[in-house]
C-alpha cells in the first residue's frame, strides 16, 4: 500500500503528502450483446452494453480530502454501439470499406455512445490529518462519452 506522496522541490523544500492508502477490493460485471445483422441496414451491426460495479474506498480517514472524493461505489453503466461494415454506408453517403493505397484499407466505421452513473456511499470522516475535513461526504458523478472509430 502507498503510504507517502511526498514531493520534492528542486530547492529541496519537501512538502509532505501522507496517503495512507489502504488494499481496496473491486468485483464488476459486464456484458455485451450484438445483433449481427440488422434488418433495412445492410452492413451495420449493433451492440448494447451494460454493467455494474463495486469498489471499496481506499483512502483512510487520516489522509481523506475532498478533491479525491473516496468512499465504497456502487456503479450502473450501459451503452450502445453501432458498426458499419462491408455493404454499408456511413450517413448514408461513405462507404464503410474502401480499398486503400499503401496498405492502408478501411474496414468499417464505428459509433459508440455511453453512461455512468456513480454514486458513492455516504462517508464519516474522523481523525484526519487535517480536523477541518472531519465530518459527513455524499457524492456522486455522472459520465457520459462519444466514440467515433475507423477500422483499418
Amino acid at each position: 500500500s502507498i503510504r507517502e506522496a511526498d514531493l520534492r522541490l528542486s530547492n529541496g523544500i519537501i512538502l509532505a503528502g501522507p496517503q495512507r492508502l489502504e488494499d481496496a477490493i473491486s468485483i464488476a460485471l459486464g456484458t455485451e450483446y450484438k445483433f449481427l445483422q440488422i434488418k433495412g441496414y445492410e452492413g451495420w451491426s449493433l451492440a448494447l452494453r451494460g454493467g455494474y460495479l463495486w469498489s471499496q474506498q481506499a483512502y483512510s480517514d487520516f489522509s481523506f480530502h475532498p478533491r479525491t472524493p473516496d468512499a465504497n461505489i456502487h456503479s450502473l453503466a450501459g451503452g450502445i454501439g453501432f458498426l458499419c461494415q462491408q455493404g454499408g454506408r456511413f450517413l448514408g453517403v461513405v462507404g464503410c470499406e474502401t480499398s486503400g493505397h499503401g496498405g492502408l484499407q478501411l474496414r468499417g466505421i464505428g459509433l459508440d455512445l455511453a453512461y455512468q452513473s456513480i454514486f458513492h456511499e455516504t462517508r464519516t470522516v474522523a481523525g484526519n490529518i487535517n480536523p477541518t475535513l472531519d465530518g459527513t461526504y455524499r457524492s456522486s458523478m455522472q459520465i457520459g462519452t462519444f466514440t467515433f472509430r475507423l477500422l483499418f
